[in-house]
């Protein structure tokens, strides 16, 4: 995979998506606890991942990573359990298909 500062190997960027599922995952219980600091751990994903869309060039172009952000990023006012607990389910599966998109088929999932 092409980066900014040259190649990364897509057994790096695999292990990357199944940490970012981790870290949607964990929005979850922050939410149900509406605990006081769900927005800001939000907010340094969101950075996360738009720092990583400058550093790794497949995901300018890539249509699941732009949805990964929207979605993420209205995820901060949601207050109904329903709409939160699909929206995390929502992202967790983009994140899924675009693993997949990026490395292959599933040889790659651990």
């Amino acid at each position: 995979m092409k980066t900014k500062y040259g190649n990364l190997p897509d057994e790096s960027l695999v292990v990357y998506m199944e940490g970012l599922i981790g870290k949607v995952w964990k929005i979850l219980p922050l939410k149900e606890e509406q605990s006081l600091t769900v927005e800001r751990y939000i907010e340094g994903l969101l950075r996360e991942l738009i720092g990583n869309q400058d550093l790794v060039y497949e995901l300018s172009n890539n249509k699941d990573f732009l949805s990964i952000l929207g979605t993420l990023n209205e995820l901060i006012n949601v207050e109904e359990k329903e709409i939160y607990r699909s929206d995390i389910f929502k992202t967790i599966s983009l994140i899924e298909r675009m693993k997949v998109s990026l490395v292959g088929e599933s040889k790659w999932i651990i």
